[in-house]
């Protein structure tokens, strides 16, 4: 029985039926409040529904709950840019690059949001990340060779 409000969550986020599952995930959370995948399912809901500032919220528990969670600080930095708030975006995705474990994966998905937010050194770090865990990650190098193209501003 446990088991079943978190997958009514996820099932419902799946479906994009934002109401429903923004309902369903805080009832899981009743259960788990620790449950850092319900929390920021829950975040990606109350985004979808307009509420960036619950958002923020909520990802912020979910890196409480789970510091090496990536995609937790990865949203974060992203809803709080969508927020905009660029320092606090900046500063959420620098520390995501030093508390993630170690993956080339997170590591990317890091530095594109960097890039997103236009933190290119920050980008720069974050993709250089990716290949020392995987020299042979791909979007990673690719990323990395495109960025460091680009012209810089003084």
């Amino acid at each position: 029985p446990n088991a079943a409000p978190p997958r009514r969550a996820r099932a419902l986020w799946w479906m994009g039926e934002w109401p429903g599952a923004a309902a369903a995930c805080r009832v899981a959370l009743e259960l788990a409040p620790d449950d850092a995948g319900t929390r920021l399912r829950l975040a990606g809901a109350l985004r979808q529904l307009g509420d960036l500032t619950g958002a923020v919220a909520q990802c912020r528990l979910a890196v409480e709950a789970d510091p090496k969670k990536a995609n937790a600080h990865v949203s974060l930095g992203v809803f709080l840019g969508e927020l905009g708030d660029r320092g606090a975006a900046t500063a959420a995705l620098r520390a995501a690059l030093g508390a993630v474990a170690p993956e080339a994966e997170a590591y990317c998905n890091i530095a594109t949001a960097m890039e997103e937010q236009r933190d290119l050194d920050g980008a720069l770090a974050g993709y250089r990340a990716a290949l020392r865990e995987d020299p042979t990650h791909g979007p990673a190098g690719e990323r990395l060779a495109s960025l460091m193209e680009r012209p810089r501003r003084q």
